[in-house]
């Protein structure tokens, strides 16, 4: 199937969408109030208790999801992408995939917005500032808030993705230097909750990390590790995958000898991940199962690849020889190469079913 059929029928799996009915909702409401109050209706002295658990449950759960609900989500065949007039990401918007043109703004022009992250009701957009602060967006751009503030510990985010789960975690990749200072500094990973709190830090063997990206199952976590002697100018490095529900070493996929391979992403089943690798002054996107085995080179000039909703095709970056940027999208062989967005100062990472 080409990349033109999956498009159309991505945009027909719209139509059926609806809102959730208010009856659902309410139920939700109740069974919410009931849940909290019951426990402690015979015990009349814990009242505040109950009151507590009520006043829990709507602000983690009830509220939430009926906020979430009233936001319509990003379409199927739209990709949420950092443009910029010059060389630096400066705004976040949601593009067409099949026409380039942007649906709409996420963030004001100038705002710096980082490498972005949808949940997987495609209706929340997370990402980074340039002060190493965490945003949330709804996918109408409304309702922009910062989720989580560079700290003691944590003093930059670069990089946030999202469990696919339960939309209910944030992997931070952190480093012990601040937004002014991003020199001799060390990356660390972090997995917080929706509150900014500190479930669970990973350090690895690798002492300079990028592009981290959880598998749409939960259970592992790709990213761009390297050691301090590889780094000046971010040469070198490999692709690690790390099993999160494990006590082992991460695996490294790719070689760290003779190119650069970085922007792993994870297609929709959580078995094979699209890459980057720059050799020889090219960038092309190559796919690699999970498990480890010899890539395979999809596409050339092109880098920072995201899958489609279905994994059936990708979309990547592909610089023209203007120093310009356009959206291509292909299948996941490797076939039908299509222009899909008019030259850009500066396209970066693409987002379409996830990262």
């Amino acid at each position: 199937m080409d990349t033109a059929d999956d498009l159309t029928r991505l945009r027909s799996d719209e139509k059926p969408r609806r809102r959730p009915r208010r009856s659902s909702l309410a139920g939700k409401i109740l069974v919410g109030v009931l849940a909290a109050v019951l426990p402690s209706v015979f015990f009349l002295s814990d009242a505040p208790l109950w009151w507590n658990r009520a006043h829990l449950l709507w602000n983690e759960y009830v509220h939430p999801q009926a906020q979430a609900a009233s936001v319509s989500p990003i379409p199927l065949f739209a990709v949420v992408v950092p443009l910029s007039a010059t060389k630096d990401p400066t705004y976040l918007a949601v593009m067409d995939v099949g026409s380039g043109r942007v649906l709409t703004r996420l963030t004001a022009d100038g705002f710096g917005a980082g490498t972005p992250t949808i949940t997987a009701d495609r209706r929340l957009v997370y990402f980074s500032d340039p002060s190493g602060n965490v945003h949330v967006s709804d996918a109408d751009g409304n309702n922009g808030r910062i989720v989580f503030r560079a700290n003691d510990t944590c003093k930059y985010v670069r990089h946030v993705s999202i469990s696919k789960v339960d939309n209910g975690h944030l992997l931070l990749q952190c480093r012990d230097r601040p937004a002014e200072n991003q020199t001799d500094y060390h990356d660390f990973f972090e997995l917080i909750d929706l509150q900014g709190l500190v479930v669970r830090r990973f350090d690895t063997t690798s002492s300079k990390l990028d592009d981290p990206s959880l598998s749409p199952d939960g259970r592992y976590l790709a990213y761009w590790g390297s050691s301090d002697t590889d780094v000046a100018g971010y040469p070198g490095g490999a692709i690690f995958v790390l099993d999160l529900a494990s006590d082992r070493e991460p695996k490294q996929l790719t070689s760290m000898s003779g190119s650069r391979d970085t922007d792993p992403a994870w297609a929709p089943d959580s078995r094979t991940l699209a890459f980057s690798r720059e050799k020889d002054d090219e960038k092309s996107v190559f796919k690699i199962s999970a498990a480890g085995g010899n890539p395979k080179r999809l596409v050339g000039n092109a880098q920072k690849a995201s899958w489609s909703t279905d994994g059936n095709s990708l979309v990547a970056v592909r610089e023209r020889s203007d120093d310009r940027d356009q959206l291509i999208r292909f299948t996941k062989n490797g076939h039908s190469v299509t222009v899909c967005s008019k030259p850009q100062r500066t396209i970066y990472a693409p987002v379409w079913s996830g990262r």
